[in-house]
């Protein structure tokens, strides 16, 4: 796995100092010049970490934060929130609730700030290796999704066949099984197929009731294992 993080900040003094104690870990940066949604965490891959400098929004950005934890291609990468405006203790509190796992205010010292990511990105690493966070799959692994290689293979008999989805098509199979057995409602899974949507409208829901359909016509283990409860949402028994 490449050794690189995410930073999303355009403090240039900031961004000077961390890089010279991750590039002496051995560590490489990917720098954003502004806070990303869910589908710009989930284009940035499997980075080890992401540092989140909040400051870049206008207001506080608890919903970049859940729509993060939302997902499982995301939910695993353990988030910085690093910031000098939205300091307060209640904020802090908000943060973390939101999906942080660490909370640092400004100045921050770069050496406690590549200290902490070590820190949870070895935590993060054991966690995989104990529970193949990069692999989801069915009860009976008739379908298995393979969030790094972006496969989906369905297993029938002695048969295995990889089944292309689209980008989303992907990224809803892989919210319905890393949430198996819970009731999803319509609106978390709207939130991930739009993820910078205001608001959900009704062609909203009709379009995602066309990607439910065609997921359980391209995976036919889902016709009878993914359940809709109507006026609620689906859930993948």
């Amino acid at each position: 796995m490449a050794r690189e993080i995410l930073v999303a900040s355009t403090d240039a003094d900031f961004l000077d100092s961390v890089q010279r104690h991750f590039d002496a870990a051995g560590v490489s940066l990917r720098v954003l010049d502004h806070l990303p949604d869910l589908s710009g965490f989930m284009a940035a891959g499997p980075v080890l970490a992401a540092v989140l400098d909040l400051d870049l929004s206008p207001r506080p950005p608890w919903d970049i934060l859940a729509q993060s934890r939302l997902h499982p291609q995301t939910s695993k990468i353990p988030i910085v929130a690093v910031t000098g405006v939205y300091s307060n203790p209640a904020f802090v509190i908000e943060g973390l609730k939101a999906g942080a796992v660490e909370y640092l205010i400004k100045p921050v010292d770069p050496r406690v700030l590549a200290a902490r990511v070590e820190a949870l990105v070895s935590a993060m690493e054991r966690r995989r290796k104990t529970s193949g966070a990069w692999v989801l799959r069915t009860g009976d692994e008739r379908v298995v999704l393979d969030l790094k290689a972006h496969k989906c293979l369905v297993r029938s008999n002695s048969r295995e066949e990889e089944v292309p989805l689209s980008p989303k098509e992907f990224s809803l199979l892989a919210a319905l099984l890393g949430r198996a057995g819970e009731l999803i409602r319509k609106e978390e899974l709207m939130r991930i197929l739009w993820p910078s949507a205001v608001r959900t409208t009704r062609a909203n829901e009709i379009t995602l009731a066309q990607f439910i359909a065609r997921l359980r016509r391209k995976v036919p283990p889902l016709k009878t294992k993914l359940k809709t409860v109507w006026g609620l949402g689906l859930r993948l028994d």
